[in-house]
């Protein structure tokens, strides 16, 4: 359907974007590998969220586009974003 991003890896998500959103601007923040690997695969920019990981080294390993240990950090950067 338009509007949605559908990922083909363990850890799936779909999308539904709002109109006008393009996938190369929208953020997913997740705390496994597997949803860098995820984001990647949609074309969606990856946050590693650190503070939430059970294994932060492998979420690092995973290369985010972005990674944050705190939330105070993630909230800071969302205030840079428009």
């Amino acid at each position: 359907l338009p509007g949605q991003i559908q990922s083909d890896y363990p850890g799936k998500f779909n999308l539904n974007l709002q109109e006008g959103a393009r996938p190369e601007d929208s953020y997913h923040i997740g705390d496994l590998p597997s949803d860098t690997e995820a984001s990647r695969r949609a074309g969606i920019i990856s946050i590693g969220a650190g503070w939430a990981a059970v294994d932060k080294e492998a979420l690092r390993h995973s290369d985010p586009d972005y990674y944050f240990d705190t939330v105070t950090e993630l909230g800071d950067f969302i205030a840079t974003i428009k």
